[in-house]
């Protein structure tokens, strides 16, 4: 394309299954073709709007609670509302008032430019993105500045992808939690586990921070128990301590959908089946991290809520 590029990545330790990989293999090939070839200006035009001659384009990936996000992006001239708006009236399309036309872009057959090139092409390609991602239950979105650069960020669900978990044990019962979210275990004794208004609590590293039960949030214990092993999650700015029974290593799952029967019980994000044919369900930490500790707790020696 004649010009010059810094690619940037970061996330290369998001494991994905085969399908998953297969689909970001061709979605990403196009995205990225296409923010060189139409989101980066050429060389001449960057250095008269000040920019480093250069163009950059960043790919990052990540786990989130209950889906993998990969983003790509670029630092060119961005997308012009105007052209969009212009022509959707070309091709007799009408937008409701304070609509944004940027979705315009994932439409069949819609262009800002009088014709498409065989590298790239914002319009005729993007649609087959995002029908590609919407296959495997996901969606793009995209999030644009004039003169500043353009994101593309797929959002796939977790449950097409293998999340490497810490296998927690409470009341019989193993679950799974999503790495990316645990900060710390800590074994716990008498007397380190107190209640504050009717919420379990716990300190750790100077923080007074809320308790969860797994047992009790979950209905296999009446009662919180005394000791055991508190996981710290952290979840953005929030962070919980979650009481169990026993750590039992860490593993790489293959994470299914709950069945639609089950619905989806709060801080459950999908199950797996281990190797000897148990059962797992897989926790969500977001889901986790808004469950209150009043409601899963009690501290009249009545059984939990």
């Amino acid at each position: 394309a004649g010009k010059r590029v810094e690619l940037e990545t970061a996330g290369g330790d998001t494991p994905l299954d085969r399908a998953l990989l297969e689909l970001a293999s061709e979605v990403l090939g196009h995205l990225v073709r296409n923010a060189v070839v139409h989101g980066l200006e050429a060389p001449e035009v960057r250095r008269r709007r000040g920019k480093p001659a250069a163009g950059r384009v960043w790919i990052a990936a990540d786990t989130a609670a209950q889906e993998v996000r990969i983003d790509v992006a670029d630092d060119g001239g961005g997308i012009d509302p105007a052209d969009l708006q212009a022509a959707a009236r070309r091709l007799g399309i009408a937008l409701a008032p304070g609509e944004s036309p940027l979705p315009l872009i994932f439409r069949p057959g819609f262009s800002t430019r009088a014709g498409a090139d065989l590298s790239a092409g914002r319009g005729v390609g993007l649609s087959a993105v995002q029908e590609a991602v919407a296959r495997q239950g996901g969606k793009v979105e995209v999030h644009s500045e004039k003169g500043a650069g353009t994101l593309f960020r797929l959002r796939l669900p977790l449950s097409v992808s293998i999340v490497r978990a810490l296998l927690l044990a409470c009341d019989g019962e193993i679950y799974g939690l999503p790495l990316p979210a645990v900060v710390e275990s800590v074994a716990l004794g008498d007397g380190d586990i107190h209640a504050i208004n009717g919420a379990g609590v716990v300190r750790w590293r100077g923080e007074v921070i809320p308790l969860l039960d797994l047992g009790t949030c979950f209905g296999t214990a009446p009662l919180r128990r005394r000791q055991g092993y508190a996981v710290i999650l952290a979840v953005e700015e929030a962070r919980r301590a979650l009481l169990v029974d026993e750590l039992q290593g860490i593993r790489e799952l293959v994470v299914k959908p709950l069945d639609a029967l089950a619905g989806q019980p709060p801080g459950v994000s999908g199950s797996t089946v281990l190797g000897n044919g148990r059962a797992v369900l897989i926790l969500d930490p977001t889901g986790l991290v808004a469950l209150s500790p009043r409601t899963a707790y009690r501290t009249d020696g009545r059984s939990a809520a």
